[in-house]
């Protein structure tokens, strides 16, 4: 039998159900984001000085994170059109009825 090594507990799940290191990075980095500027509207929290939010450094960031993620879904409706066109072989399509924007 073939060792199955199982996914960790704290992945979050995609719009298909399986478990995805991508949603779950993509959501960390937006939390983060989203928390380092919400704490950038006060200058101090007692002794604590709080930086003013920066923006550059929170797409730089962020903007990696997204990509991985819109990649990902990209990536994964390529691989549904390929198999489906996979499986169904034997399709037949009648083009003499497409219309075409010239005519």
């Amino acid at each position: 039998m073939a060792d199955v090594k199982k996914q960790p507990f704290y992945l979050l799940r995609d719009a298909k159900g399986e478990k995805s290191v991508t949603v779950t990075i993509t959501l960390l980095a937006f939390w983060i984001v989203s928390c380092a500027y919400i704490i950038s509207v006060v200058e101090t929290i007692g002794p604590l000085k709080i930086r003013p939010f920066d923006v550059a450094a929170c797409s730089t960031f962020l903007m990696p994170c997204l990509s991985l993620y819109g990649f990902k879904k990209h990536t994964d409706s390529n691989v549904h059109i390929a198999t489906t066109v996979a499986n169904n072989k034997n399709v037949v399509i009648d083009t003499s009825k497409l219309q075409t924007g010239g005519e």
